[in-house]
């Protein structure tokens, strides 16, 4: 998650809904530093990519 600012420039409160929306749908795993696919997110990588996408 440190890389992802890092390499961004954004805050973590700019993916923070994608992020509780996946964990909520089971579709990710995370800890302080990181965050992983679980089974189920890599079945449904679609669903999951589009979770952290900007509506238009």
């Amino acid at each position: 998650l440190a890389d992802y600012m890092a390499r961004t420039g954004l805050a973590m409160t700019s993916i923070q809904q994608g992020l509780a929306n996946a964990e909520a749908k089971q579709l990710i795993a995370r800890d302080l530093n990181r965050v992983w696919p679980t089974e189920r997110g890599f079945d449904f990588l679609s669903d999951l990519q589009a979770l952290f996408l900007a509506d238009r």
